[in-house]
C-alpha cells in the first residue's frame, strides 16, 4: 500500500529580493540588478571588464603576453594612510561581498573600510 502526498504547487508567493542566497533559495528569481565593482571596472557596467591595457594595468608585467582583454588590472596597491574610493553609486543597493588582501607587514586592525551613505 502507498501513499500518495499531494502539495500545491504554487508560484513564488513574496518577492524575493536576492539578497542572502544560498542553497534554499538559489532556484528563486529577483529583480534585483547586479554589478561587480572591481580594479578592471568600478563602475560594474555591463562588459566593462577587462579594458585595461598593458600601460595603465597593475599586472601588466605578468600580463604582457595576454594583452586586453585578459587581467591586466586585477588589483590596486592603496599605500599605508591614503584613502581610495572604489566606487560611487547612487541609489539603493546591497554590498554582499568584500575581497581583500592585506599585506602581510599590515595589521588587520588598521585596515578600514568606510561606506558612506547620503542623508
Amino acid at each position: 500500500m502507498g501513499f500518495l502526498i499531494c502539495l500545491p504547487l504554487t508560484a513564488q508567493r513574496d518577492a524575493f529580493n536576492g539578497l542572502d542566497v544560498n542553497l534554499n533559495n538559489l532556484y528563486r528569481l529577483s529583480d534585483a540588478k547586479t554589478r561587480s565593482i572591481s580594479p578592471e571596472n568600478f563602475t560594474g557596467e555591463k562588459g566593462k571588464g577587462g579594458m585595461a591595457t598593458l600601460e595603465e594595468g597593475s599586472a601588466s608585467k605578468a600580463a604582457r603576453d595576454l594583452g586586453q582583454g585578459w587581467k591586466v588590472n586585477p588589483y590596486v596597491r592603496i599605500p599605508a594612510g591614503e584613502t581610495f574610493t572604489m566606487a560611487e553609486i547612487d541609489g539603493p543597493g546591497a554590498i554582499q561581498q568584500i575581497w581583500m588582501t592585506p599585506m602581510h607587514y599590515e595589521p588587520i586592525n588598521r585596515v578600514r573600510i568606510r561606506i558612506a551613505v547620503p542623508e
